[in-house]
């Protein structure tokens, strides 16, 4: 889809509810350019800097801090790394109602590797990437007929 902004009313002069839908992983990556070097050093002299990223999650974060109202639609599991990510997007202010928590399910995270110029990705076994297609119900979560969503893939 790319990024793709679907207009799901007609009436402009309302102020639309947005909806995204999408993953959200964990983001590490070295803190300086002396952390680099990690094969060279013991696990524990090597400083990486966790974050949250998500496309979906960043743009329902960035609305919410326009002003406007938002909901984040996703998986994401149970257990601490999972309370991380869905505290965080409460604390921005999202609606996390339609988030749907797993257990026995993991976080996808993401590496970014600066002198390869490339991240790398395991996800393979996340909530996200194991969820069954009629997880959700669309026609409760899309109530609000003012409403654009947000997707990428």
């Amino acid at each position: 889809y790319g990024g793709i902004l679907f207009e799901a009313s007609i009436k402009m002069s309302e102020q639309k509810h947005f909806y995204t839908f999408g993953e959200a992983m964990l983001r590490y990556a070295p803190l300086t350019e002396v952390d680099l070097d990690t094969a060279q050093k013991p696990s524990g002299a090597s400083n990486m800097i966790r974050t949250i990223g998500g496309d979906e999650l960043n743009v329902a974060i960035a609305l919410s801090k326009l002003g406007r109202t938002a909901t984040w639609v996703s998986v994401v599991p149970t257990g601490p790394l999972g309370d991380l990510v869905v505290d965080n997007a409460s604390w921005n202010k999202l609606d996390v109602s339609h988030i749907t928590r797993p257990e026995n399910s993991d976080i996808g995270e993401f590496y970014v590797l600066p002198r390869e110029k490339r991240v790398h990705y395991q996800r393979r076994n996340s909530a996200w990437a194991q969820q069954k297609k009629d997880l959700f119900d669309w026609e409760k979560i899309f109530h609000n007929k003012n409403a654009c969503i947000h997707m990428t893939g």
